[in-house]
């Protein structure tokens, strides 16, 4: 919440609505959510030419009409918040919002992203572990303030503006009204490294099928500790180790819900990413989109000029090229510096879970994890010895309640006070055999269906399947470069999981509600992501 309450704010401000104490942002059961109490008084306080408050209802919705229907909730104006605001005020700010918008260059975000590595490159060069439990606090503080406090989250939204506005064009030119064109446009952008991290698992897989003996060695392996001194033994397996650590090095800081530093990270988990090289080694002759993301790479220049090739204006052709390569650099720069952060977050985890150890050597900790469920500013007093709790009995009492919340699922939308204790989910409909979405990537494919509710299962995703998943982040691309296709609980034209399916060429709906409730693994679906659908073919 402390990163985005000051874009919020400062959103609010250009607006010239004070916002006061009002939170946008809160945690229930351990989840954000955003307080449309406080949206739709943001929202009322808009001029009518922005948004009017009667179609602003189904702004933050999702697609699960079954369980909760926007539309339905209706504000008193006892439920909204008395927000302050001033004609005059946005007048006066008006100029200084528009420099902040138009000051937000690509040039300039680039230079964000390079200072970004510069910081991870120095921070991984600092030895921690030598540290006084003092001292790692204090390299915590600074890193939090010099790389964290000082990032300008508009550059994680302007970028995206690029990629609206090729939609407005291609459905102005184009009569594009699905989207189908300006999805294909915005595909194959290439340089995002979560995409590449699944590119370099199915390079894995494919260096390991160039040796007979390797191919044996790592198809057949348990753990990553006996593949390795198995491999050790050849000169292609000593090859495929060195791979194998280019792999970590890059891309071994991503997971799943990466922001949370508590969870373990690719590099720590070999064995899991074994399980996704020996995915990709299956069905070697069938392409995936993983295989064949390179060329397409290649080959969408070619098809951004055929498209522009149509418009007779020659002002219309440059803009529209200029608009989808700014869109591209966008979508590209968002992830890139989303997985830097995270490459961060990493080192973060590092220095905590050290400083946990020193701790339980201590006898402060009785685990070292268990310096996770300590706020940062109780981690300081207890070092200080200036606690005012018991720290086990914390320890304890916030274990209990991560664990009770990571074993429900909460709806999308609370309406009152949420009870995690008494909470029962809402019964769905299993009869449903087409459901309806937001398509993101278009394309039609008939395949098996792969069901998977969180990314650090041991199932895999085999060639020519389509994942079912509540949602996605980067620790889910693994599973992408097999698939045929993607359905998903959730998700927007712009959240992680599009932008990934996009960059692969893969169809794909999302914000299609409860389908991980009712599809089952080997069900064979049809997915229309011409038109936002998805059809049960058949039962198991």
């Amino acid at each position: 919440t402390g990163a985005l309450m000051p874009l919020l704010g400062n959103l609010a401000w250009t607006l010239g609505i004070e916002m006061g104490t009002h939170p946008l942002i809160d945690r229930v059961a351990g989840r954000l959510y955003f307080n449309f109490n406080m949206g739709m008084g943001l929202i009322t306080k808009l001029p009518s030419f922005l948004m009017k408050p009667q179609e602003a209802d189904v702004l933050f919705g999702g697609g699960d009409k079954e369980q909760y229907d926007l539309r339905k909730i209706r504000f008193g104006p006892d439920d909204l918040p008395d927000l302050q605001t001033s004609v005059w005020k946005i007048l006066w700010r008006g100029p200084r919002s528009a420099a902040l918008v138009f000051s937000r260059r690509y040039s300039k975000a680039l230079k964000i992203l390079e200072r970004m590595k510069q910081h991870n490159r120095h921070y991984r060069g600092v030895s921690y572990s030598s540290m006084s439990m003092q001292e790692s606090v204090a390299l915590l503080e600074e890193i939090f303030e010099r790389c964290f406090a000082s990032l300008d989250l508009l550059y994680m939204v302007i970028p995206m503006l690029p990629a609206a506005m090729v939609g407005w064009l291609c459905e102005r030119w184009f009569h594009d009204h699905n989207s189908i064109l300006a999805h294909s446009l915005l595909k194959a952008a290439g340089h995002m490294d979560d995409v590449q991290a699944g590119v370099a698992l199915s390079e894995l897989a494919r260096v390991a099928r160039q040796d007979a003996e390797v191919q044996e060695i790592v198809g057949s392996g348990v753990s990553w500790d006996q593949v390795q001194a198995n491999l050790r033994q050849t000169e292609a397996g000593r090859e495929f180790i060195q791979r194998w650590g280019q792999f970590m090095q890059r891309h071994g800081h991503h997971c799943r819900s990466e922001i949370l530093t508590y969870n373990s990270r690719w590099a720590e988990r070999p064995d899991y990413i074994l399980t996704l090289v020996k995915g990709c080694m299956e069905n070697p002759e069938r392409q995936t989109p993983g295989q064949f993301y390179p060329q397409q790479v290649q080959n969408q220049q070619q098809e951004i000029d055929r498209v522009a090739g149509h418009l007779r204006n020659p002002l219309k052709r440059w803009f529209l090229r200029r608009q989808v390569r700014r869109a591209q650099q966008g979508l590209a720069f968002r992830e890139n510096i989303k997985s830097e952060v995270v490459r961060l977050l990493f080192l973060v985890r590092q220095i905590i879970l050290d400083l946990g150890r020193k701790m339980r050597s201590e006898g402060i900790l009785a685990k070292a994890e268990d310096i996770f469920f300590f706020e940062f500013e109780e981690l300081k007093s207890v070092l200080q010895g200036q606690n005012a709790f018991d720290i086990a009995q914390q320890i304890q009492q916030r274990r209990g309640d991560y664990e009770q919340w990571k074993a429900i699922d909460p709806p999308q939308v609370i309406v009152g006070q949420f009870d995690p204790a008494g909470y029962v989910p809402p019964s769905v409909d299993t009869g449903i055999r087409v459901f309806h979405g937001m398509s993101v990537c278009p394309g039609k494919v008939t395949g098996k269906a792969r069901v998977i509710l969180r990314a650090d299962e041991t199932q895999q995703v085999l060639p020519g399947e389509i994942l079912v998943a509540p949602f996605t982040d980067p620790g889910w691309t693994p599973y992408f470069v097999n698939a045929a296709g993607i359905v998903m609980d959730q998700g927007g034209l712009l959240s992680h999981g599009s932008i990934v399916a996009r960059e692969y060429g893969i169809p794909a709906v999302v914000n299609v509600g409860p389908a991980t409730k009712i599809i089952q693994t080997g069900q064979i679906l049809f997915l229309d992501a011409d038109q936002g659908t998805i059809t049960l073919t058949n039962s198991i």
